[in-house]
């Protein structure tokens, strides 16, 4: 934050009503700049840090939004919200808080749509539709996707490619697991297309794509296409970021026990298990005991597969 602008929320106040009064415009864009950084690198920090972290990050930074209201538009004052809420749902979908992050979600479309944004609309109806498919809605979670594309479907520019491309993925997922596998190729066909287009992201990239090529595939019961898709993941995927690397690990040691090759599954399964440990989430840790059950089933009564459920894998 520029030292003008600090000395000025120190000497008056940082709740105080006449504030503004003493600040330039400059200093006021100062701090939005500011403030916007300082949302980026929460969502960056939430990649590799435990949700109870990302969750006090995003309390924090909503405070810090209602003390400094206004010294921002309303409509940027709205924008902001929308992002922190969303972020503050993306900890509890980690933390299994499903009715809590469905309202989060809910704060963070009427948030975006007060300010006309279509970009975090859509964003928010995204993260609207993984709480759905996590509950098991997966036609819900298509017409949450629908809506968010219709939201962007006519704006231009690399970011609403980005997210195009990002929401087409999504929507083959979930017809994925409604066994609607022309849907899926179809939309991880034009999702492919348009990141040809576009410069790496944090928001979709070409790993996040393959990781949800290689879920399409898993559940399409071609385990060695599957796992080529999540070894390209994986590759690509900076090691910092904990929790997409768990995301990809666990369905990877999963293809490899539906292909019953036990020590390649159980090696990858013990890395996931350590990732999912470290972050501490429990949707996490519920996917790591999906694939203790797709174990179990490969190789029952197996002395090994037992060892690494009793060791490593987490209990309820």
């Amino acid at each position: 934050m520029p030292t003008s602008v600090r000395l000025a929320l120190q000497h008056y106040g940082i709740g105080s009503l006449h504030l503004k009064e003493h600040m330039s415009a400059s200093e006021c864009f100062q701090l939005q700049e500011s403030f916007t950084h300082s949302v980026n690198q929460a969502w960056q920090f939430s990649h590799a840090s435990r949700p109870e972290q990302v969750l006090a990050v995003g309390h924090a930074l909503r405070m810090l939004l209602d003390y400094i209201h206004t010294l921002l538009s309303p409509r940027v004052h709205a924008i902001f919200s929308a992002s922190i809420y969303n972020l503050i749902g993306s900890a509890l979908h980690h933390l299994d808080a499903s009715e809590a992050e469905e309202q989060m979600y809910a704060r963070a479309y009427a948030a975006a749509s007060e300010a006309q944004d279509p970009w975090h609309q859509a964003q928010s109806r995204n993260w609207q539709a993984i709480a759905a498919n996590f509950a098991g809605r997966y036609s819900r979670a298509i017409q949450y996707i629908e809506e968010a594309y219709r939201l962007i479907e006519e704006q231009e520019g690399e970011e609403f490619l980005c997210s195009k491309a990002h929401l087409l993925a999504n929507w083959a997922y979930n017809a994925a697991t409604l066994q609607d596998y022309a849907i899926v190729q179809e939309k991880l066909e034009i999702s492919g297309q348009m990141l040809k287009a576009l410069t790496p992201n944090d928001e979709f990239d070409t790993a996040t794509w393959h990781q949800i090529a290689g879920n399409c595939t898993l559940m399409n019961g071609r385990y060695n296409e599957a796992i080529t898709h999540f070894e390209q993941s994986l590759a690509q995927f900076p090691e910092h970021w904990r929790s997409r690397r768990a995301l990809t690990l666990i369905p990877l040691a999963e293809a490899y026990a539906k292909k019953r090759e036990k020590e390649a599954s159980l090696v990858i399964a013990q890395e996931a298990a350590s990732e999912v440990h470290t972050l501490s989430s429990k949707m996490l840790m519920n996917r790591l005991l999906e694939y203790q059950h797709v174990l179990i089933e490969a190789f029952p009564r197996d002395p090994g597969v037992r060892k690494f459920i009793t060791h490593a894998a987490p209990t309820r």
